[in-house]
């Protein structure tokens, strides 16, 4: 699917479809409670993977990063907690900017004050001061615009701020079924190879790039998801209902065989912006 406005339109449709009711007992039992120790993660990479953007972005008090597509900021809020820093929450779709705030207003003063939520187009949105990182969790698969959105997030760093991203892409055993099962289920409408995220980091200025294969960690979290499912049966039916259930249950395992066999890989990719 081209980057048309027929297809934005599409994507944008399919992303609240998906994205926008993300609160039920299906996802707190299964995703957050059950393999993100109860932080609303909506990610694959969960506490590893942030710890990591942590680490890789240096971030501390005094750190102002960017969370590109943040979703419902579940990311944000655990990095401004945890790293006392200050986080630009950038965001498009407005149910989940409304899921943010609504997160922002019970999580404290602490929290809250250190959070900029932006309802806005991460391909255009450019920061108001230049930040010292930036990070985005499992979103660029999720958009046709993905270059645009890398390049564009060049514009708002500091020279040598470093740009993390997780994000599912294509393993070297993908096939078109699974495509249109990955846009059909999760809309995911960009599932490039691994080296393209290298060329596109490359291309929009980015320095000492490096690829990293996490698909054991996508492997492990689907693993456990699988679990909290498969433990949690009765309180989903009763709460979520039969075909609910099923259907994680039936997805869940689709995405595991995939990541298993290489059709899909976790990549984490993240490079320096030159000086």
């Amino acid at each position: 699917m081209q980057a048309t406005a027929e297809a934005m339109d599409e994507v944008v449709r399919k992303n609240r479809e998906i994205y926008d009711n993300t609160s039920g007992a299906d996802w707190y039992l299964t995703v957050y409670e059950g393999a993100h120790q109860g932080w609303e993660f909506i990610n694959l990479g969960g506490l590893t993977v942030a710890n990591r953007i942590a680490q890789l972005l240096e971030i501390d008090g005094e750190a102002h990063i960017i969370d590109v597509c943040a979703g419902q900021g579940g990311v944000s809020r655990y990095l401004a907690a945890q790293r006392k820093c200050r986080v630009t929450a950038v965001e498009w779709n407005p149910g989940q900017v409304r899921t943010i705030r609504n997160h922002l207003s019970k999580a404290g003063p602490g929290i809250a004050s250190r959070i900029d939520v932006v309802e806005a187009d991460a391909t255009t949105w450019r920061a108001d001061e230049l930040a010292d990182g930036a990070f985005s969790m499992d979103a660029l698969m999720l958009t046709p615009q993905t270059g645009a959105l890398i390049a564009n997030t060049a514009k708002s760093l500091e020279p040598g701020a470093t740009f993390a991203i997780s994000v599912i892409c294509a393993g070297e055993h993908i096939t078109d079924a699974m495509r249109r099962f990955a846009w059909d289920i999760d809309g995911m409408i960009h599932l490039p190879g691994p080296g393209w995220y290298a060329q596109a980091l490359e291309q929009a200025g980015f320095e000492d790039v490096v690829l990293e294969d996490c698909t054991d960690v996508a492997i492990a979290t689907s693993e456990t998801m699988e679990r909290a499912l498969r433990a949690n049966e009765a309180r989903i039916v009763a709460e979520a209902g039969p075909a609910v259930f099923r259907g994680w249950k039936d997805v869940g395992a689709v995405y595991l065989n995939a990541f298993r066999q290489y059709q899909l890989m976790y990549l984490f990719a993240h490079g320096k912006l030159a000086r």
